[in-house]
C-alpha cells in the first residue's frame, strides 16, 4: 500500500477515534444520589472485618428467607456476591438465585459476612471470582 493512503487511513481513524472520545465525554451520567451513598458508607465503616465470621454466617442461614432458599438447593455450592446498587445475591451452584434488597437487615449481615471474608481473604469463591462462599 502506499504510505500517502496510509497515512490518509491513519488520519481517518484518529479523527473518528478522537470525536467518538469527545462524544462519549459528553453524554449525561445520572447524578449520583448522595444518600445512598452515605447509607453505604455509613455500613461500611461500621464493620468489624475481626468480627466472628461463622456467627454472621450463622445468622445468614437461620433466616427464613434463606433457610427456604437451602431446602430447595440441598448439595449445592452457595455463594454471596453484592452488585452494584448495594443488594446481595445469594446463588446456588443449580443455577437458582435469590437477590437480597439492600435496605434489608437481611442484606446488611449478608453485606458483613461479604466483607469480613473479602478483608480476610477467606472463603473467597475459586470458581466465581469476587464471590465469597457461604456454603461449600
Amino acid at each position: 500500500m502506499h504510505p500517502s493512503v496510509i497515512s490518509e487511513i491513519t488520519h481517518l481513524g484518529s479523527s473518528l477515534l478522537s470525536r467518538g472520545i469527545e462524544s462519549l465525554s459528553r453524554t449525561n451520567q445520572p447524578p449520583a444520589n448522595p444518600k445512598l451513598f452515605s447509607k453505604q458508607l455509613a455500613v461500611a465503616q461500621s464493620l468489624d472485618p475481626k468480627e466472628n465470621i461463622e456467627e454472621i454466617q450463622r445468622d445468614i442461614l437461620d433466616s427464613p428467607a434463606i433457610s427456604n432458599f437451602l431446602k430447595q438447593n440441598r448439595d449445592c455450592v452457595i455463594t454471596l456476591d453484592q452488585l452494584a446498587d448495594g443488594s446481595m445475591k445469594i446463588s446456588s451452584s443449580s443455577g437458582d438465585f435469590i437477590t437480597l434488597d439492600h435496605s434489608s437487615e437481611l442484606c446488611t449481615l449478608a453485606r458483613k459476612y461479604y466483607h469480613a471474608c473479602q478483608s480476610e481473604g477467606v472463603r473467597l469463591s475459586k470458581d466465581r471470582p469476587g464471590s465469597v462462599t457461604l456454603i461449600a
